[in-house]
């Protein structure tokens, strides 16, 4: 792994690849859309925000959200992040199926909530990114919870729930033949679906080319299948891209 930005106060860019800044400027202010998760890629994940205003409300007192907490923890300590795809299913399920609640979920994220989780950087980085460039945000979130974040960083479109992502992914290629390139963003197995359904077009010259980033939690967590790493600091890339 090769620094492209050295770390310093939580910022670094990283890769595993043969390339430098100007390359990467290139291939990412070219490329035609951008797929980005949300949930701990752009922000402090809004759906642990949902999760954890019930412990400070009267869903405390519910036997249902004191077993769901239960297990959920039982879960973490055994598999670590992979578990918390299906805790957060299984809460949107239990707690988030009446119409109601959801309308309330997003009264949640107002624009000073959305200001304090986005993560440094992150409004700089879509303010650099040129306008004509279409953004998407695929997430397992709910709507109420990603749309809001959509609307304040100009995101075209959400695609949301989603429990497979590369087939997501897959259908906007086939269905968006103009489509030749790709800047992507996760920082989850999820999120290589994303990037591993993009390769798979790109090898068969449908798309020309596909570059990603992959936030993550620390210097010894990176992902070599992603064109660059960073941490929750974006302001590194965004001097890059400057």
């Amino acid at each position: 792994m090769r620094y492209l930005i050295e770390p310093k106060n939580g910022i670094w860019v990283a890769t595993h690849y043969n390339l430098d800044n100007a390359i990467l400027r290139g291939q990412i202010l070219g490329s035609d859309v951008c797929i980005s998760d949300l949930d701990e890629t752009d922000a402090r994940s809004p759906g642990k925000i949902l999760a954890y205003r019930d412990i400070f409300s009267k869903r405390i007192f519910d036997p249902r959200f004191l077993t769901w907490s239960f297990i959920t923890a039982q879960k973490l300590l055994t598999h670590g992040r992979v578990a918390e795809s299906d805790a957060w299913e299984k809460y949107v399920e239990l707690f988030l199926s009446n119409p109601s609640d959801r309308e309330s979920a997003m009264g949640i994220f107002t624009e000073d909530v959305i200001l304090k989780l986005l993560y440094p950087g992150v409004r700089e980085l879509y303010s650099i990114l040129p306008s004509e460039m279409y953004k998407i945000y695929l997430s397992r979130n709910i709507p109420e919870a990603v749309q809001p974040f959509a609307d304040f960083l100009g995101f075209q479109e959400i695609s949301t729930e989603v429990s497979d992502k590369g087939s997501v992914t897959a259908q906007f290629v086939e269905e968006h033949p103009e489509v030749r390139s790709y800047f992507v963003k996760g920082d989850s197995e999820e999120d290589e679906g994303i990037l591993d359904a993009l390769i798979f077009y790109m090898d068969r010259r449908t798309i020309d080319y596909v570059v990603s980033s992959y936030v993550a939690s620390s210097l010894s967590n990176t992902n070599p299948k992603f064109t660059i790493n960073l941490g929750r600091n974006y302001l590194g890339l965004v001097k890059i891209l400057s």
